[in-house]
């Protein structure tokens, strides 16, 4: 200090002192921002994640009901006749792929064009009957949700929903998992 005089090193303390300060405060206001920008971008997820749930659940809870009013109507005016072409239009009121009526018997009617399928009817080597959904739905009391699976024909990936549809049937909604996908990219999220 005594080479530098009084005056310049008094200059050179205060800008120091100004640049430590300077510093300091740049670093607390990074981290606040920093921390504050992390919070308002898990809050924005966050919210984004439960906006996209509920849109989700209510996707399959539509086609839920879709089953549950079908399965409903068949066992309250037992149907004998006209399976496919039931299915077929519950299907598009619906909004689902694949609409399926398994009976007890073996015959099974379904809403889609399945190869292998002859004007909607299972063919004789498919036998609903054997089929876990149908299993679980003559013994439930409600809706059955499947885990997701290969279908047994087309050999895609999905989940169905079915319900009892009196004594002898079940109806099977299948949903691909690539309908899942595409509705849960379909979601408009605009803003978050």
């Amino acid at each position: 200090m005594n080479r530098l005089g009084f005056k310049t090193t008094l200059v050179v303390t205060m800008a120091l002192i100004t640049a430590l300060a300077v510093g300091v405060s740049n670093f607390i206001n990074y981290q606040s921002i920093s921390s504050e920008f992390k919070r308002l971008v898990y809050s924005d997820t966050q919210q984004r994640i439960h906006v996209e749930r509920n849109l989700l659940s209510e996707f399959v809870k539509a086609r839920a009901n879709s089953v549950s009013n079908l399965a409903d109507d068949y066992r309250k005016y037992n149907y004998t006749a006209n399976h496919a072409e039931r299915m077929r239009v519950a299907a598009i009121s619906g909004h689902i792929p694949n609409l399926t009526i398994g009976f007890s018997n073996g015959d099974a009617y379904c809403a889609a064009e399945v190869p292998g399928w002859d004007n909607f009817k299972n063919p004789p080597t498919y036998d609903p009957t054997k089929r876990p959904w149908f299993i679980d739905g003559m013994s439930a009391t409600g809706l059955i949700y499947t885990e997701p699976y290969e279908d047994a024909t087309t050999k895609e990936l999905m989940v169905s929903i079915g319900k009892k549809a009196g004594d002898n049937a079940v109806i099977l909604a299948d949903i691909p998992l690539a309908i899942l996908t595409e509705a849960v990219e379909s979601f408009d999220m605009k803003g978050l």
